[in-house]
């Protein structure tokens, strides 16, 4: 049967996402999943598994009809062996041989990432990179990173580590502490829970009161912070 799909998904520190998408990367369905972190990792794959048999199920397609399963996770990957060497900002993923498990599950070639270098592939292929041979992308989560693309190669760097912009140390003194267990990481100042902390201390102060007249009773994410900016 020919293959017409694969399946893409993203471990992120709040959420699990999926999607199945076409071989011209068209979305055929996505849906989502709470993360769980702190019931440990053994769980979030538990939970992936069953979101991948679910999305199967609500979308119609055969899994005869599925080339392969590609797996974005935000921390140290080693791509080659398919292992997860550590989540910073989910504890308990150490040396994790998440594309075995997978694989011995659904019977499928399963590789996996960062999710960054993996956003920026697609960036590259499908989205705002397309036609270009040299690319930076940037995301900011529950944590930062990028990705970069070099005369048309993504760059993995010797230790699979190259674009760990959110680990770069911006205050060195008093910094605040970050998910790697170092203090004054970009993460920790720029991230999307840093921008919320950040917000609720200026309202506690009285510096700011944009942000709370925007939420207007709900809780302040980034997206707000960033229309309080403009």
């Amino acid at each position: 049967m020919a293959k017409e799909y694969n399946i893409g998904i993203d471990i992120g520190g709040t959420n699990i996402k999926i999607a199945i998408v076409d071989t011209k990367g068209k979305i055929a369905f996505s849906e989502s999943a709470s993360t769980r972190a702190e019931m440990g990792y053994e769980f979030t794959i538990k939970n992936i598994i069953n979101l991948i048999k679910d999305s199967l199920t609500k979308s119609k397609v055969s899994i005869d009809k599925v080339g392969g399963i590609g797996v974005g996770c935000p921390g140290q990957i080693d791509s080659e062996k398919g292992i997860v060497r550590a989540l910073p900002n989910i504890p308990g993923w150490v040396n994790v041989p998440l594309a075995k498990i997978l694989m011995d599950e659904f019977g499928l070639p399963t590789k996996i990432d960062n999710d960054v270098r993996v956003a920026t592939l697609g960036e590259y292929k499908f989205g705002a990179g397309k036609g270009y041979q040299n690319i930076v992308c940037i995301t900011v989560g529950t944590g930062i990173g990028s990705g970069i693309i070099i005369n048309g190669q993504l760059v993995r760097g010797t230790n699979m580590a190259a674009g760990e912009l959110g680990h770069v140390i911006v205050q060195e003194h008093n910094g605040e502490i970050c998910g790697c267990g170092n203090t004054g990481c970009v993460e920790a100042v720029a991230s999307g829970p840093a921008i919320v902390k950040q917000a609720e201390l200026y309202l506690m102060t009285g510096k700011s009161t944009k942000f709370k007249e925007l939420a207007a009773g709900s809780p302040i994410t980034p997206e707000l912070v960033s229309e309080a900016a403009i």
